[in-house]
């Protein structure tokens, strides 16, 4: 009566005969006053048995029958759809309702390289976070409540995984649902893990919609607990303990178990910023700008800031006209005397070593510019653009950490 719900509950029936007609004349606390001119809603509900058996079957229901009466018992007449009606047992009413089984609700993860968490590898400065991954997720037929999400990752070390993600993020369609604990986070080996549970308001919607995962890392150095995290991915996302929002029934889910298409992400004490001093369009030679940002992070052995060694510098030459082999001059522009040299290669590539002679310690929220010349020749053509992954440096004696810039950046072309 009015609305679903047990404490409205008027009548059930459970035995079903063949031709389909059901009474409900045991109304639970006798029968329905409605007074004058007033009106009342009731709802029959179906349950329909599980089994494909019953997919796209079209179950119509009406009233076949109403049996009211007023004060004095009298019987009453019914309107129905605008007609006043007398009815009794042997009268069809007008007004059916049409319904067609549906199978049961399904919900699908599937990979997208085109989502804006997906399209670069990222360098993450520890202590700060970002959104590493999202997948497309869809549900049909009705919408999947979904209580437990895992996001699974790989890379060649991923032991200190847990310390240095303190907490992670999920959203979906751009919401967040949870941020969980370090106690939700494992890694071992090659192997991690970050789980969201007892997740309460996960509702998947008929429609395509992203999950993502943000990560929230941890300061590294002298007293910090965070570690260097290099070349990581996400590679599957599954759900568990999901229901259909409607029926109430267990989904099995279809999972991202496999991310050929994942981008890798690294987490380190410093990330460092290339850009374009002097450009080649504009002068005989190019400079390089290079700056260093650490944050909150510290040496492994002191409080103090760290510092960023840049260790190698590449450049790819296309539209270049000098000849493989023709050497190429980089400074500090701090210093003139001191140079380092490289010779265009077979690919049109220069990549320039600048440990040896050369000033290439860049202090926190500090900068280093490097001027390249190349000697000139008439009618000759120098083009430079620093490579993606052009910057190789570190810091603090750290391992190895390379740039991943989200293109190449261009620094002109002169002929002289």
């Amino acid at each position: 009566k009015g609305s679903v719900s047990d404490s409205n509950l008027l009548d059930d029936e459970s035995s079903i005969p063949d031709n389909g007609e059901v009474t409900f004349n045991s109304f639970m606390g006798g029968k329905v006053s409605i007074a004058a001119k007033a009106k009342q809603t009731f709802v029959v509900v179906i349950d329909i048995v599980d089994g494909v058996d019953v997919e796209n079957s079209v179950i119509s229901a009406e009233i076949t029958g109403v049996s009211a009466e007023d004060d004095d018992s009298d019987d009453v007449k019914v309107v129905i759809n605008g007609s006043t009606t007398e009815v009794s047992t042997d009268d069809t009413v007008e007004g059916g309702k049409e319904l067609t089984v549906k199978a049961s609700g399904k919900v699908e993860i599937t990979a997208d390289a085109g989502n804006d968490a997906n399209k670069d590898v990222k360098t993450i400065l520890a202590g700060e976070s970002a959104t590493v991954f999202s997948a497309d997720v869809s549900a049909l037929n009705e919408g999947a409540d979904v209580e437990e999400v895992t996001f699974t990752f790989s890379g060649a070390n991923l032991s200190n995984f847990k310390k240095t993600v303190t907490s992670a993020s999920l959203y979906l369609d751009g919401v967040l649902v949870k941020t969980n604990s370090n106690s939700d986070i494992n890694g071992a080996g090659t192997g991690a893990t970050v789980k969201f549970t007892n997740l309460t308001d996960f509702i998947v919607p008929q429609a395509n919609v992203e999950v993502a995962v943000k990560l929230n890392t941890a300061n590294i150095g002298f007293e910090k607990v965070g570690k260097t995290l290099l070349n990581a991915k996400a590679v599957a996302v599954s759900f568990a303990k999901v229901d259909g929002e409607s029926s109430g029934k267990e989904i099995t889910p279809t999972n991202l178990t496999a991310n050929a298409g994942a981008k890798e992400f690294s987490v380190v004490p410093a990330v460092v910023t290339p850009s374009v001093a002097t450009s080649l369009n504009n002068s005989s030679s190019a400079e390089i700008k290079i700056t260093a940002n650490a944050g909150n992070n510290r040496e492994a052995n002191s409080n103090s800031v760290p510092n960023t060694n840049v260790k190698t510098l590449t450049f790819d030459l296309a539209g270049t006209s000098y000849a493989t082999g023709t050497t190429l001059t980089l400074i500090n522009t701090d210093d003139a005397a001191a140079k380092v040299t490289a010779t265009i290669t077979n690919d049109y590539t220069v990549s320039f070593d600048l440990t040896s002679g050369l000033d290439n310690v860049i202090s926190n929220g500090g900068s280093e510019t490097f001027r390249i010349t190349v000697p000139a020749e008439n009618d000759k053509t120098l083009s430079l653009r620093l490579i993606k992954t052009g910057v190789v440096y570190t810091v603090g004696g750290s391992a190895d950490i390379t740039t991943n810039l989200t293109k190449d950046i261009d620094f002109g072309s002169r002929k002289y």
